[in-house]
């Protein structure tokens, strides 16, 4: 009875080893990962307090594709031509994840055909977005006023309910007015003489063009309520399947070894 089993142990380890090859291969696949369908909530507070009437607009800019625990963001035709060195492997630094930020962001407030999302704060200052599809966001500041924000980009689609984002906001305090221009003093009233006198004529005032303060794009990424521990993007939380498969094929060539050894140890000599 005990020679059969070990007959069988080497069948038995084999078909371990082959189902955990072939499983990630059947069940592994971006949508496991990845659901639609998700929430997104902007948070606009500044020193604890909500800021209400902020418009705060949304824009896929990539869509997300899982293979094997490697995600890679690749550009939607929309911004394909904005920037010339796009990683999607998102391996980069903070100033480069703020540079590509403020390119789209321009880009998404030149062109009006682009698709976007955009909602008002509230009383407490969230803008919330429901039924998103996976993919890499750009968040960014409609209607910049006293209260302003900078670009960011937020996944959407991870192993979470909801996605939320609470960006850095600074206030700009009121402008001082204009000083009221000084009136021109009036001309004297010429002395009636036996000769005329020809009164100069007033000079015409140089009208004073208009200094056009052009909106600038912020340079710096939003960060979240803690910094990121370094540079990258968030783990996924994806599998290492490699890893796992390589481990589970060593430990089969090892108990199918010992098998064989141990029936050629039992077997009688002839």
């Amino acid at each position: 009875m005990k020679k059969s089993k070990m007959k069988l142990l080497p069948i038995v380890l084999s078909i371990i080893i082959f189902t955990s090859m072939v499983s990630p291969l059947l069940g592994a696949s971006a949508a496991e990962f990845w659901n639609g369908d998700k929430l997104l909530t902007v948070e606009i507070r500044y020193n604890s307090t909500g800021v209400r009437n902020v418009e705060v607009a949304i824009c896929r800019v990539a869509t997300v594709n899982l293979s094997y625990g490697n995600v890679r963001f690749e550009l939607v035709d929309d911004f394909k031509d904005v920037v010339d060195d796009w990683s999607e492997e998102m391996n980069i630094s903070n100033e480069k994840f703020q540079e590509f930020a403020n390119a789209f962001a321009r880009h998404l407030a030149s062109d009006a055909t682009i698709d976007r999302i955009v909602e008002r704060t509230d009383e407490f200052g969230i803008a919330g977005f429901e039924d998103l599809e996976n993919g890499l966001y750009l968040v960014m500041q409609v209607n910049p006023g006293r209260y302003t924000f900078l670009p960011g980009f937020v996944q959407i689609g991870r192993n979470v309910e909801e996605e939320i984002v609470i960006p850095k906001v600074e206030y700009e305090r009121e402008r001082p007015p204009r000083p009221t221009p000084t009136p021109t003093p009036a001309y004297p009233t010429p002395t009636p003489s036996a000769i005329p006198t020809q009164t100069p004529p007033r000079p015409t005032p140089t009208p004073t063009p208009t200094e056009l303060e052009e909106p600038e794009v912020p340079t710096a990424s939003f960060p979240p309520e803690e910094k990121p521990p370094d540079d990258k993007l968030p783990p996924t939380g994806v599998f290492n399947w490699e890893t796992v498969i390589i481990t589970l094929t060593a430990l089969g060539v090892l108990f199918l070894a010992i098998g064989l050894i141990m029936q050629k140890r039992r077997s009688p000599s002839v």
